[in-house]
């Protein structure tokens, strides 16, 4: 399975209009090797790739909340809202070298 870091696909939508980006970033999510889960079906806690508005993003999930970083201090202000999520995707930890 390949990734795209997240700095490597703010270079590679820089520049396009809104419309053109948001359809990149839509087929992107379509892409068959991603696990692209809902909500209700996630259930791992760390880092993860989550479309919000249509627009994909990253969050730290604990606890049942996704939080913009991984301080997790539980405050709702830190979250991202639930009612905007629509998919969650875990990024692994990359093995390490052997």
């Amino acid at each position: 399975m390949r990734y795209l870091r997240e700095c490597d696909l703010r270079h590679i939508t820089k520049g396009l209009d809104e419309d053109t980006e948001s359809a990149l970033l839509g087929k992107l999510i379509e892409l068959p090797d991603q696990q692209w889960q809902t909500i209700e079906e996630f259930d791992v806690e760390g880092w993860c790739w989550i479309t919000v508005d249509g627009n994909v993003d990253m969050a730290y999930y604990a606890g049942g909340l996704f939080y913009y970083d991984d301080a997790c201090d539980k405050t709702v202000y830190d979250t991202w809202p639930a009612s905007t999520i629509t998919h969650v995707q875990h990024i692994p930890k990359p093995e390490a070298p052997k």
